[in-house]
């Protein structure tokens, strides 16, 4: 199973592995009718395993420490983004004001808006993340991409209707 990054990623897998760890189920054992078939264990691995159930108590409170962390990491992200988008939608609201100087948002200007900033939040993205794998060819095309949308926005805001 491959896990992505991201704190939502990071809560499921850790509750996959709080599921594990409350039911007692190992997934490295095989199952009862499995453990039937198979010779009995010699002195040693019986020695393991009780290493093993002894330590498996260790990883759970890591588990629910690190549940912690994150459940608190994204409560304060979910703050900061609560004001980050109180401002970023005044000025935004703003400049849009301005540029319409007391003409209404017709649906043609709404639909404009919506597009552009569609283009815009993907190239953004696509950049953060090329950015973050030290893409830097992708950085530059993104880079050269946004530029090419801002500046057809700008044209499109010149002719508008």
């Amino acid at each position: 199973m491959t896990f992505v990054r991201g704190p939502l990623c990071s809560l499921r897998a850790l509750a996959l592995l709080l599921c594990a760890a409350s039911s007692g189920a190992d997934p490295a054992k095989p199952p009862a009718s499995a453990a039937a078939k198979m010779p009995a264990p010699s002195a040693s691995a019986a020695a393991s395993a009780a290493a093993s159930a002894a330590a498996s108590a260790a990883p759970r409170e890591l588990v629910d420490k690190r549940l912690e962390q994150v459940k608190r990491r994204g409560e304060a992200q979910k703050k900061n983004r609560a004001v980050r988008r109180e401002d970023v939608r005044g000025d935004l609201r703003e400049r849009i004001t301005k540029r319409l100087t007391g003409k209404p948002i017709t649906p043609v200007i709404k639909d404009e808006l919506e597009t552009h900033a569609r283009r815009v939040a993907r190239l953004r993205r696509i950049r953060l993340v090329a950015a973050q794998a030290s893409d830097i060819a992708t950085v530059e095309r993104a880079d050269r991409a946004l530029a090419r949308e801002n500046a057809r926005h700008e044209r499109w805001w010149r002719s508008a209707p």
